[in-house]
């Protein structure tokens, strides 16, 4: 293998823990990376460091987390999880070959010879804005033919590397090749989340229903198991479907698998769809609580008026280069983590700017459903305060 492109320096961040309270940014050679990845191993997985070919802000969410979309600054490249226990780590570095990529493929600590599974680094030619990621991951997806775990394209998205327990079948190995923002030739065959696909004559996303059809194909042909199971249940269970309903239609999903195909996997899938729907069923009913109880919120506003800040169109800034992300600081907390739960849940990005329709918003309505948010949290701090009815 030549050395030319894998000898460049890249910048990662590194997280020590899930809260992602702590971070270092490092300066790599993909060598360097490489020898890491070989090298780290701990005893269990939740030990393991994380990576992510980004840059980080300093701030944190109210758990304490650097580690969220809008603390991102810059990416330095993209990363992708495969985790559908067919296609090997071997198969995966030849893809990457042929086409001439720059990458690394490592697999993940849960990794098996009987149940593969692999992460792709892939750099970027220099620093690029957040916004571009996706774009590039679909490139990766489509080369891979859409088999890539969805929250590949999840922006904050950080991955372990490392072995349990020095793993005899840990791998890690390096492909040379362009960097994958060089790769315009990918764009034809361009795959984005399973919820997403391109516009015809332009490169922007944009995102429909959970293709059912997709999703109950992936199943029958053991490609994605789990997370075609979750996809299903979550949009069912969204969408009004009985859970008992819901329940019948992916058992019978998982047994219009071939009986010679049945293997250990397929038993453990299939055992574990009841629990799968079960969960997601209670989340949406909680959901639908939270929903009711936010509803009545904005149907009365405190008796003592609650001034709101003028607006920032952020909308119109000279500064934006792409598609706006929904931060914290653009909605109320209660508003924000609704959302961010329910996005999360349906399978599609938090970008909320791209699901609002393209005609002015009232600004004033804007103000008054947050006015009544931050009177309900008041509310439920003071205990059983009744709130006045103040309507515009």
């Amino acid at each position: 293998m030549a050395d030319g492109g894998c000898v460049a320096d890249i910048t990662l961040t590194l997280f020590y823990s899930y809260s992602a309270t702590r971070r270092t940014e490092r300066r790599y050679t993909w060598p360097q990376l490489h020898a890491e990845i070989l090298a780290t191993s701990k005893p269990r997985k939740e030990t393991l460091p994380w990576l992510k070919l980004a840059r980080f802000g300093d701030v944190k969410t109210t758990k304490g987390s650097l580690r969220h979309d809008a603390n991102v600054l810059a990416i330095t490249g993209i990363e992708a999880d495969y985790d559908g226990e067919i296609i090997t780590p071997a198969e995966a570095v030849e893809k990457l070959e042929k086409a001439g990529i720059r990458s690394l493929v490592y697999t993940s600590p849960s990794h098996t010879e009987d149940a593969p599974r692999w992460r792709v680094l892939c750099p970027t030619s220099t620093e690029l804005p957040p916004d571009r990621r996706a774009h590039l991951v679909g490139r990766l997806n489509g080369l891979f033919g859409g088999i890539l775990a969805a929250e590949s394209f999840t922006l904050s998205q950080s991955y372990y590397f490392g072995s349990i327990d020095s793993n005899p079948s840990h791998m890690a190995e390096l492909i040379d090749g362009q960097p994958i923002d060089l790769c315009d030739e990918l764009d034809a065959i361009w795959i984005g989340r399973s919820t997403t696909k391109a516009v015809q004559g332009n490169d922007r996303l944009r995102h429909g229903k959970v293709d059912m059809a997709g999703m109950f194909a992936a199943i029958v042909s053991r490609a994605r198991y789990h997370e075609a199971t979750v996809r299903m249940a979550g949009a069912w269970a969204h969408g009004g479907v009985p859970q008992c309903e819901a329940l019948q239609r992916l058992d019978a999903a998982s047994d219009a698998v071939a009986e010679e195909l049945r293997d250990t996997r397929w038993i453990t899938r299939r055992d574990d769809v009841q629990r799968c729907v079960e969960d997601i069923y209670a989340k949406e009913a909680r959901q639908q609580v939270a929903r009711a109880t936010l509803g009545e919120a904005i149907t009365a506003t405190s008796a003592t008026k609650i001034i709101w800040p003028e607006p920032i169109d952020f909308l119109a800034s000279d500064e934006m280069t792409g598609l706006p992300v929904l931060a914290a600081p653009h909605i109320p907390a209660p508003i924000y983590d609704f959302a961010v739960d329910t996005a999360e849940r349906m399978g599609v990005d938090t970008d909320w700017c791209r699901a609002v329709r393209p005609c002015r918003v009232r600004q004033h309505h804007v103000r008054e459903m947050a006015s009544a948010a931050q009177a309900a949290r008041c509310d439920m701090d003071r205990g059983s305060q009744d709130l006045g009815r103040d309507r515009r």
